[in-house]
């Protein structure tokens, strides 16, 4: 199984580029399904992220309006809050070590890009940001300042705008779940495949990667953009173009 080394800080929040974490989450499809890259194909990320990193997948309402998509539980704790509809209220939930709750609001049909991209969201903050979520059971230490799991509303993996000056950790282990999702189902190799040989328009190429890897359009340019194979809005509005057709 391929194990990723990367640098940490004293609280166990990685120090890593946009390029290392999407390095990474290919070395992972690379062992898990190395197929993928040359032949280009969606990633079957339940697979991966039960028998490869071999979490365990629930599902339940975290909410009672859908605000939170995902949730990674790094140690055992009865603190999960989560809503029960037949009965208007919320409840606690005994969660073990290493579980993964997707909100059933991602089992709708309509809901598979979104619930493909959380479930690979989910498995970044696994591979990422259990030193510093996690804990010894054996110290008295019991949570004073963090949860032994992590909760994530809708993600949002255009980041190319803001400043980073003033993000705190949690911004920080979003982006870094929210870019190894993108590596993952989209990896560089296979995108560059999949687009080699070929001159289309960005609307075009969007829709194929998005086609193809079964992400969602926006997923797709995204991904397009941090490989520099189209522009983002933000790209364009520095160099005082007309806005993007996106």
């Amino acid at each position: 199984m391929y194990r990723p080394h990367f640098k940490q800080d004293h609280n166990g929040i990685p120090y890593l580029s946009k390029k290392e974490i999407c390095d990474i989450a290919e070395n992972y499809v690379r062992d898990f399904s190395p197929e993928i890259l040359y032949k280009p194909q969606p990633l079957d990320v339940e697979a991966f992220l039960e028998f490869y990193l071999g979490l365990t997948l629930d599902y339940q309402y975290l909410s009672h309006d859908g605000r939170y998509l995902g949730m990674t539980v790094f140690n055992d704790t009865n603190k999960v809050v989560i809503y029960k509809p037949e009965e208007n209220c919320a409840d606690y939930l005994s969660v073990k070590h290493g579980t993964v709750i997707i909100d059933n609001t991602l089992l709708a049909d309509n809901m598979e890009h979104p619930y493909r991209f959380t479930a690979g969201h989910e498995s970044g903050h696994w591979v990422f940001h259990r030193k510093f979520h996690g804990y010894n059971p054996d110290q008295l230490c019991l949570f004073e300042e963090e949860e032994p799991f992590i909760q994530c509303k809708e993600v949002n993996q255009n980041y190319s705008n803001t400043n980073t000056k003033t993000w705190d950790n949690k911004r920080w282990m979003e982006w870094h779940a929210d870019k190894f999702s993108s590596g993952l189902l989209m990896p560089e190799t296979a995108v560059m495949n999949l687009l080699k040989l070929k001159n289309f328009s960005p609307e075009y190429f969007t829709a194929l990667v998005s086609e193809t890897f079964n992400v969602s359009k926006k997923a797709a340019f995204y991904r397009l953009c941090d490989l520099k194979i189209l522009k983002s809005d933000f790209d364009l509005a520095k160099e005082q173009t007309q806005p993007s057709i996106f």
